[in-house]
């Protein structure tokens, strides 16, 4: 392979085989690959879950109580609703269904709706249930249980009134500073607010309430109600209001959609009023004059002592006279209709209103005009709907300019109309000048009372028809005046409440329970995003870039740390190593981990088994001398001749571990002060054998350079022959270079993690130090194994023990 190595040690004559490596770590052969490619599966979440059962807890626990705090402080909130029917009907007050088919009616609930939330409507409810006061303290407390009647005037200041005990009776204090004292039962006017007090209300003193400014009430009113359409298939509108009083909750829908049924019907009573009124003013005229036609005729047949006449002479005048009378009438009426244009016109160029052309309607012949009659209608109905706009709006307002544009376009269209109408009668008055000029000889033939007779008549039989006309229309618009508007129904009242709908103690619980679960599961999964460090073999062979772990030491037991105590007056005098587990309890299951450490080291490289051991780890405090230790005694149960160097020159203990003394050691050997074999001390341990040591000796002030020195590499070539197996305890590599210079010399390196405090990022910048020199990392040991701890993190198997007193079925 391109990227193997092979390292020649001192005496050596043939190069040793090492185990190939990337130098990157991304790949180890034979062995899965990196954690890149894990899955996230149940188990996992479980594991999650386990870690963070104490945060979940704390957060759910922390919720549901707030939840039950917050809903046991707030105040009961209720909502009623009542509904109303929108119809299209228009009464039946003529020509109406033509503007509405003109103005679109798909509109109009919507537009009623917008009234149903106008300020207006609201103030009158405002007015009507005495909205502008509100109960301060106490709170939770019905409005009907203190009061038995409250009535607020518009002059009424805004403030707080407050009422307390006064002997038996009551001192009601007002905003201004007024007081008046009073009893149960007995009104008290003060400030504008009049009010009576029950006798109840003496167990809940003091009160206090709020008078609020009309504006500011009606502001609350209009958010606490809704108003919508719940179907737009169906013109039905629902009022909904919401408040802590199921009194007022009840009233104010039922207050609103009263008093707009009431305002919608004046509105269209107003409508069919005006047209009532307008019909009798023609219709008093028009029976002035047919009551002087009937005594003209009456007076002329008297006078002239018409009977009859032959039937040649009657046909002769009939004709002659009724050519004669619808001249005379055409041009009578062009005369007073040009009278009348000129006038109106006059008024307008003057500076007036439009409403001069509405004189022209006065004359018969117009009124019979189905135009003129449909102009009249729309001018009515455009009327109708400003004032209803002008109610709560200015004559500024966009939609009520629009409608006055639209009454003077129509008023000119009057105007245009009646010019036409006046150009045609100058037109008719030409043709039956022309045409009686032609029967001039004949009609001189007439009597001139016959004509007169004619033309009497004529207009007796004129003014009779249009009488009766107007008198039909009358009666239709009386009848639409004095019917009810069908237009707007109530469908539903609104009924007292007897469920607040707020708050909702399971809602809120399920809501609180929500919220917990969310926060702590964010809690934890940001303690799982910053938690970097390792806790099991998967997560440790994923940060070595898929290195195998060749070994996992599990945390020492109670049970072993108590062994290894009641053991201690056993060791001879001096004896000070207190690490040694094969020694202290050779039954212990941190052994049996130590066992399977020596035996996956046996099978670490490919050939025969590494004999120069190199042991480090990342960061300081990961057990690295603690493993060298057991690890050396674990090789000495096996009857190996095992030596072990302490190349920790700044914080060496592995002479305090193994019960042996400082110097000399490695410093007396590299600078030449002891030879190397006087400086090894044998110590024997009972149940374990002998263990070689090689202690720091006499701290360095240049460890680094002290290791670089020509003597190592002369000291291994030295002892390799004499051991099986050669351990180097080295400072973390994170920390210090050296063991970047003694990696060089070793045939593999073994870094020790500790579960639950080495992290993932220290572990790949130790293996990224490493690769720089080509050291031959063979594998890690992920020390210090909490089994109860990670079982959390998927490790249970871990933490099974297997001896004398295993029980099969446990």
């Amino acid at each position: 392979m391109n990227d193997s190595t092979n390292l020649t040690r001192p005496g050596n004559d043939a190069p040793q085989p090492v185990v190939p490596y990337d130098a990157s770590y991304n790949r180890m052969p034979g062995y899965p690959p990196s954690g890149d490619e894990e899955r996230v599966d149940l188990r996992r979440l479980w594991g999650i879950i386990r870690r963070n059962a104490w945060i979940l807890v704390g957060c759910l626990a922390l919720a549901i109580a707030v939840g039950i705090v917050l809903t046991r402080r707030a105040v009961p909130m209720y909502e009623a609703s009542a509904s109303l029917r929108i119809t299209q009907e228009e009464g039946m007050i003529p020509g109406l269904e033509l503007l509405r088919e003109m103005g679109g009616a798909g509109n109009e609930v919507n537009t009623e709706l917008e009234v149903l939330r106008s300020r207006t409507l609201a103030g009158v409810v405002v007015d009507g249930e005495q909205l502008r006061i509100r109960i301060i303290s106490p709170r939770k407390v019905l409005r009907d249980s203190i009061f038995t009647s409250l009535i607020v005037s518009d002059t009424a200041p805004s403030g707080m009134l407050r009422i307390t005990g006064n002997g038996n009776g009551f001192l009601v204090v007002g905003p201004a500073g007024t007081r008046m004292e009073s009893i149960a039962g007995m009104p008290v006017r003060l400030d504008g607010v009049t009010l009576t007090l029950r006798s109840r209300a003496a167990q809940m003193l003091p009160i206090e309430i709020e008078v609020m400014p009309r504006e500011e009430a009606i502001s609350h009113l209009s958010e606490a109600l809704r108003v919508s359409r719940p179907s737009r298939d169906a013109n039905i509108l629902v009022v909904r209001y919401r408040g802590d009083d199921p009194a007022l909750v009840q009233a104010v829908p039922n207050a609103l959609v009263t008093a707009y049924v009431a305002r919608r019907v004046g509105t269209r009573k107003t409508g069919a009023r005006s047209t009532v009124e307008f019909l009798r003013s023609q219709i008093d005229t028009l029976r002035s004059e047919l009551r002087v036609a009937e005594d003209s005729l009456q007076q002329f047949r008297e006078t002239e002592h018409v009977v009859s006449l032959e039937q040649q002479a009657s046909v002769s005048v009939g004709k002659l006279a009724e050519l004669q009378a619808e001249r005379n009438q055409a041009a009578a009426e062009l005369n007073a209709i040009q009278a009348t244009l000129a006038e109106a016109r006059e008024a307008v160029r003057n500076g007036g209103d439009g409403t001069a052309y509405r004189r022209l309607l006065a004359f018969p012949t117009l009124l019979r005009n189905p135009v003129i009659s449909t102009l009249l209608e729309g001018i009515t109905e455009l009327e109708n709907q400003r004032a209803t706009l002008l109610v709560r709006r200015t004559e500024r307002d966009p939609e009520v300019m629009a409608l006055t544009t639209q009454i003077e376009s129509v008023e000119s269209q009057i105007a245009n109309v009646v010019s036409t109408y006046t150009e045609g009668l100058r037109q008719q008055v030409t043709a039956f000048d022309r045409s009686l000029a032609a029967s001039g000889v004949e009609l001189s033939k007439i009597p001139a009372k016959e004509v007169r007779l004619a033309q009497l008549a004529r207009n007796t039989h004129v003014l009779t028809e249009l009488s009766t006309l107007l008198q039909s229309r009358l009666k239709e618009a009386e009848i639409a005046e004095a019917v009810e508007d069908p237009s707007a129904q109530v469908v539903d009242q609104a009924e007292r409440p007897t469920t607040p709908v707020s708050p909702r103690p399971a809602l809120n619980l399920m809501l609180a329970t929500l919220l917990g679960l969310l926060l702590g599961g964010t809690v934890a999964a940001g303690r799982e995003l910053l938690d970097n460090k390792v806790h099991t073999r998967e997560e440790l062979q994923q940060a070595a870039f898929g290195l195998p772990v060749l070994g996992v030491i599990p945390r020492f037991e109670a049970e072993t740390v108590r062994q290894i105590k009641a053991r201690a007056p056993l060791r001879r005098r001096g004896d000070k190593s207190t690490a040694l587990v094969a020694r202290e309890t050779p039954e212990a299951t941190v052994l049996e981990a130590y066992r399977a450490l020596r035996t996956s080291l046996a099978f670490a490289t490919a050939g025969s088994p590494p004999k120069l051991v190199l042991v480090t780890s990342p960061t300081p405090d990961d057990g690295k001398s603690t493993s060298a230790a057991n690890l050396a005694a674990s090789l000495a149960q096996q009857r190996q001749r095992v030596l072990i160097i302490d190349a920790d020159m700044r914080r060496g203990s592995l002479h305090r571990t193994l019960g042996g003394t400082r110097t000399p050691g490695l410093s007396e050997i590299i600078t030449g002060k002891v030879p190397p074999l006087e400086a090894i001390q044998s110590l024997a341990f009972e149940g374990v054998g002998r263990i070689d040591l090689i202690a720091t000796g006499t701290v360095p002030p240049n460890p680094a350079e002290l290791l670089s020195s020509t003597r190592l590499p002369d000291l291994l070539e030295l002892v390799e022959p004499r051991y099986d197996t050669i351990l180097i305890d080295t400072p973390p590599v994170n920390v210090v270079a050296d063991v970047l210079v003694l990696a060089r010399h070793v045939d593999g390196v073994l870094l020790v993690a500790r579960g639950g405090k080495t992290e993932r990022g220290a572990i790949r910048f130790a293996l990224e130090q490493l690769a720089t020199v080509r050291a031959p990392v063979i594998g890690t040991l992920l020390n210090d194994y909490d089994h109860r701890r990670a079982s959390a993190y998927g490790g249970e198997y871990y933490r099974y023990h297997y001896g004398p007193n295993y029980d099969a079925n446990a």
